[in-house]
């Protein structure tokens, strides 16, 4: 395989400057320091370059280069400032599964702000697994919320089984991280979000809150919950129904619930706004 009729240049020894970067921004503290964090598989990769992310370099598995479409190789090598074949023992230490994909890039960190008026936040707190952690990211992204806010306890967002789950939407939506639940309080501007916080025990059903009003859904951990003060800012508590016999529901599957739900409320809002709307003109 060759791109703009070069062979990428090959990397044999693990003890490569490149392959060393990459191994060590498996490690949050290096992540931070050099604004750079690894993309695993083509389709993340892609996903990523679709919401902006800016490769560094490109990784391509050697053992795999053939097996990669021309077209799809030639897209991902576009997007990166260098491209580098790897042999399969120094790949083997750069890629996070135990059956590495094709392609690994290293990446710019990305840059997070949220927006001045939100609508729609996620908030997660101590919510520790980066499995879970990404695909709550992956569901806000789908639902169109403003941004996903980090308290403290939770896992890091650049972490490579983290941005896995994600698919790389992690460039799709700002994901910042807060001190305390009080800064929630700072977003929003004059309409104030309305802080509903997800809970076993919570006092509404998920279809008795009107989530077409702005609002930041605050999620807890998965063994203990929402931590005590969080439980002090929420406004109201909010549950989902269960079976009898079943206690509680991951909380991946959970906010991704409540967040559709709070989709299809503004969906038949903005619809019934549209038939006003019309019949008035």
């Amino acid at each position: 395989m060759r791109i703009d009729s070069r062979e990428p240049e090959l990397i044999t020894s693990r003890d490569n400057p490149t392959i060393r970067f990459a191994r060590n921004l498996q490690r949050r503290r290096f992540r931070d320091r050099e604004r750079a964090i690894l993309l695993e598989g083509v389709r993340t990769i892609q996903t990523a370059i679709h919401h902006g992310a800016r490769l560094r370099t490109l990784l391509i598995d050697a053992r795999q280069i053939e097996a990669l479409p021309a077209g799809q190789l030639q897209q991902l090598a576009g997007a990166a400032n260098r491209v580098l074949r790897v042999s399969g023992e120094a790949f083997d230490t750069v890629a996070d599964t135990e059956h590495p994909q094709a392609c690994v890039a290293i990446a710019d960190m990305p840059q997070a702000t949220l927006p001045a008026h939100p609508t729609m936040l996620l908030v997660l707190d101590a919510v520790r697994d980066p499995g879970n952690l990404g695909t709550l990211i992956r569901s806000a992204a789908a639902t169109g919320t403003d941004g996903v806010v980090l308290l403290p306890g939770c896992a890091d967002p650049y972490n490579p089984k983290a941005i896995r789950s994600s698919v790389g939407l992690v460039y799709a939506l700002p994901v910042v991280r807060v001190a305390s639940p009080g800064a929630l309080r700072e977003h929003g501007g004059e309409q104030q979000l309305e802080i509903i916080l997800a809970a076993a025990d919570g006092a509404h059903l998920w279809d008795q809150v009107d989530w077409t009003r702005p609002f930041a859904l605050a999620l807890g951990g998965e063994a203990a919950g929402a931590t005590m003060d969080m439980r002090t800012y929420a406004d109201l508590t909010v549950s989902l129904p269960m079976a009898p016999g079943i206690e509680s529901l991951n909380v991946a599957a959970a906010g991704a619930a409540l967040l559709y739900e709070a989709v299809r409320q503004r969906r038949a809002r903005d619809i019934q706004n549209a038939r006003t709307y019309a019949e008035n003109v």
